[in-house]
């Protein structure tokens, strides 16, 4: 299924002809979701979104911006990069000005096989101004004010639905206050990795989930360091 910021034409069948039971069909979509994620504007590729499935890994690059009005470039500049690709992408910008700075003022999520298109995504933008220097603590840094993570995927009754800064934040807190119930007996740094195990999160890398891909493997840092020459 593509996406299309035009309105949709007509279902039609891939040979033209009106569809009938069991055909296969191609329908056009917008590409600009308005409702989907409140207080900010959401984008699907015009090759489509990243795949749904419980069994499909999510990977998430967040851009942090300092002002409102370094968003036009920053997106575009990151929605040409995308496009160039011809990759399935989903992506979403701020657009309340008040609500400015953010770390995650832009982010990109991606499927996991396209991971390493983070890399030439933040050669793209990074020097561009506006970009602020700080990342979630919780996400894989790549550059200043650049990071990746993994959706999470918490299966516990009550833990899904969550952003990734919430869900593991949540899960830091869960340890924090089992700690503070029982500091003669228990340790602050344990209870927050058991916490994060049991939310299915990597302590000692947070952006990962227990099944996602290691990011940067050898063969992705190489081209990183072919995206950003010394």
């Amino acid at each position: 299924m593509t996406s299309a910021p035009e309105a949709a034409e007509p279902v039609a069948s891939a040979e033209g002809a009106a569809p009938v039971a069991g055909a296969r069909v191609v329908a056009e979509l917008p590409a600009v979701r308005p409702a989907l994620s409140p207080g900010f504007l959401l984008v699907d590729g015009v090759h489509g979104r990243p795949a749904d499935g419980a069994d499909r890994e999510l990977l998430r690059m967040y851009v942090h911006l300092r002002y409102p009005d370094a968003a036009p470039r920053v997106w575009g500049a990151l929605l040409a990069e995308l496009a160039a690709r011809s990759v399935p992408y989903r992506a979403k910008v701020l657009s309340r000005p008040w609500a400015y700075p953010r770390r995650d003022a832009i982010v990109v999520y991606l499927d996991a096989d396209l991971a390493d298109v983070v890399f030439p995504l933040a050669a793209a933008v990074h020097r561009l101004p506006g970009i602020g220097a700080d990342t979630s603590v919780f996400a894989q840094r790549l550059l200043p004010g650049l990071a990746v993570a993994w959706e999470p995927r918490d299966t516990r009754p009550g833990w899904g639905g969550q952003s990734f800064g919430q869900h593991r934040a949540a899960a830091v807190a869960e340890g924090v206050v089992r700690y503070a119930a029982d500091r003669e007996r228990t340790d602050l740094a344990r209870e927050i990795a058991a916490s994060l195990r049991g939310a299915a999160a990597d302590p000692e890398e947070p952006a990962r989930n227990h099944s996602s891909p290691g990011l940067l493997t050898a063969t992705l840092l190489t081209l990183r360091s072919t995206s950003f020459p010394s």
